[in-house]
């Protein structure tokens, strides 16, 4: 049964159509994107525990007009499900699906609470950008988790409290003023924002979802629209009746890609319990508007997923660059290290952790990079401190090969 809420909801995507239609999605400028839960970009980070990807079954939950669309483009191999609840949505998704002829693309008008009713179970269910919009987050998280397969993840994306905190005094505004989203209150509500000075917090980052009218609505005019912070993340997480497996954009988490090592506020953060670490820095970066994270099943090994570096085991995973990660020789002997996603993470590396990062290609341990980079056998801890820099940082991720070496997903 669909309350008011959820009626408001599909109303404004039923006149609002977002995000902006894709009209092709061979264009060069639209292929070259990439999402946060693609399934083979992200293998390495859903599944550490296998060498490879193989056959896929994904739920898109809330797919709107392009998701959907666009990973079964993306990735012909895999067959993706795409459920929203907005028919206006759906049908460009449809056109997509028609204009590019995507038969691994089946798509439903369902809502998200109602999903176990498909009868269907998933590797993999991206839920980027909906939770927030429903009546009952955890709720809605519960349902898609009845649709994982035993080692399934959830890649979810939910809106960042402290770093929206400019959108929301807007969104305040507008709502003192009685505004709705008529086309004449969204020139009006346009007239507002630009109005605002220069001091104001919503100024602190360029919105992209502004300049059109349909991402204005979304951003300034959503009727229910909530965010969460670190805490209410894992909350929300443990709610659902899942396992809180690692953030997407892990290097924004840790002070490793941000501090040096010699800063007392890095000494200080290592003394913390690692949850508090993360809520930390979210305070320290003060603008998160986003939090994406992987969460799975209760019943799946922690071994198979969960990094530890506080046994010699790490030395047998296997590090694989990151995907976006560039790297430039400085000199004879450092590297500068480079990782562009919502922004640009740079390091440079020298000695023998620049040695080491050049042997890394997804097929040789940890033990063995270190080895081949200099020439004998290396102290566990040295390599513990090094390996962990480079996986806080989001410049690797490391392959539980040892538990299931070799086996596909």
């Amino acid at each position: 049964m669909k309350d008011d809420g959820d009626e408001v909801v599909r109303a404004q995507y039923e006149r609002w159509v977002y995000p902006r239609p894709i009209a092709d999605l061979a264009d060069p400028s639209v292929a070259s994107q990439r999402f946060a839960g693609d399934p083979v970009l992200y293998a390495p980070l859903f599944w550490p525990d296998r060498k490879s990807r193989g056959h896929v079954e994904m739920l898109v939950a809330g797919c709107g007009a392009n998701l959907a669309a666009k990973m079964a483009f993306d990735h012909p191999q895999i067959n993706v499900l795409g459920i929203d609840i907005s028919e206006a949505s759906l049908d460009h998704a449809r056109h997509l699906k028609a204009k590019h002829r995507l038969d691994n693309l089946a798509l439903l008008n369902c809502r998200i609470e109602e999903v176990a009713a498909l009868g269907r179970t998933f590797d993999l269910v991206d839920a980027s950008g909906v939770l927030h919009h429903l009546e009952d987050p955890a709720a809605g998280l519960r349902a898609l988790a009845t649709t994982l397969r035993p080692d399934g993840v959830v890649h979810a994306m939910v809106y960042g409290r402290h770093g929206r905190a400019g959108i929301y005094l807007v969104q305040d505004l507008l709502r003192r003023l009685r505004l709705g989203q008529t086309k004449g209150d969204v020139a009006f509500a346009k007239q507002v924002v630009a109005a605002l000075p220069a001091g104001h917090p919503v100024r602190h980052s360029v919105h992209l979802d502004a300049s059109y009218d349909a991402g204005f609505v979304d951003l300034f005019l959503h009727k229910r629209d909530r965010a969460y912070s670190v805490a209410e993340c894992l909350q929300l997480v443990e709610e659902s009746g899942l396992a809180f497996q690692d953030w997407t954009d892990r290097y924004l988490y840790y002070p490793e890609a941000h501090l040096p090592l010699a800063h007392p506020l890095s000494a200080k953060l290592a003394s913390l319990p690692e949850a508090e670490v993360w809520e930390a820095m979210e305070l320290f970066h003060g603008n998160m508007e986003r939090h994406d994270f992987v969460a799975c099943r209760r019943d799946r090994d922690p071994s198979t997923f969960r990094v530890n570096f506080q046994d010699s085991g790490f030395m047998d995973m296997i590090p694989v660059p990151r995907q976006g990660l560039s790297i430039v020789r400085k000199g004879s002997d450092a590297l500068e290290l480079e990782l562009k996603r919502w922004y640009s993470i740079k390091a440079t590396v020298k000695g023998l952790l620049a040695s080491a990062v050049l042997q890394v290609d997804g097929a040789r341990s940890v033990r063995e990079c270190f080895k081949s980079a200099a020439g004998r056998d290396v102290a566990v801890e040295l390599c513990r401190e090094t390996v962990r820099y480079l996986w806080r940082s989001g410049f690797v991720e490391l392959l539980n090969a040892r538990v299931n070496p070799g086996r596909p997903v």
